[in-house]
């Protein structure tokens, strides 16, 4: 009677034990392809150009202002972005070109059309946040964001 328990209990946790790795390599395999699907996104890369003629203390100042959460509010309302501030942030770099009054905004994302639609939507945005709330003036886009690159 004994060997037959040992021998039920044996068998079982036999069971057990397989339905265990069969569960560890479904999940380490669901968890490989989700990665693998995130990765193999391609990104486009396009930028715009703004000439902001002020001085060049007030013009970092606008550079970093750019960034404000405020702004990443108002260009995922208007375009109704699937991304959060945060996330919309990682994806674009704003910087002073050397020492000009120009601002490039660039922008990185999965699709080359609203990459473009980001950068042209941010551009005039800035504009006219800056014309309302600061009474700069000459603000204009120099150029605008068309085409993009495509890189991994």
């Amino acid at each position: 009677m004994q060997k037959h328990v040992k021998k039920a209990n044996s068998r079982s946790n036999f069971i057990k034990r397989s339905i265990f790795t069969l569960l560890a390599v479904l999940t380490i395999l669901a968890a490989g392809s989700l990665l693998y699907y995130q990765a193999d996104k391609a990104l486009f890369q396009t930028s715009t150009q703004v000439v902001v003629e002020t001085d060049s203390e007030r013009l970092t100042t606008l550079v970093t202002m750019i960034g404000d959460d405020s702004i990443m509010e108002k260009i995922i309302k208007e375009l109704q972005l699937p991304y959060s501030k945060k996330s919309l942030s990682r994806n674009l770099n704003i910087q002073r070109v050397d020492d000009s009054q120009v601002i490039r905004i660039s922008v990185v994302d999965t699709e080359p059309d609203r990459a473009v639609l980001i950068a042209n939507t941010t551009a005039r945005i800035i504009r006219n946040e800056f014309t309302e709330t600061l009474g700069i003036q000459n603000i204009s886009q120099l150029v605008e964001a068309k085409s993009y690159k495509e890189y991994h």
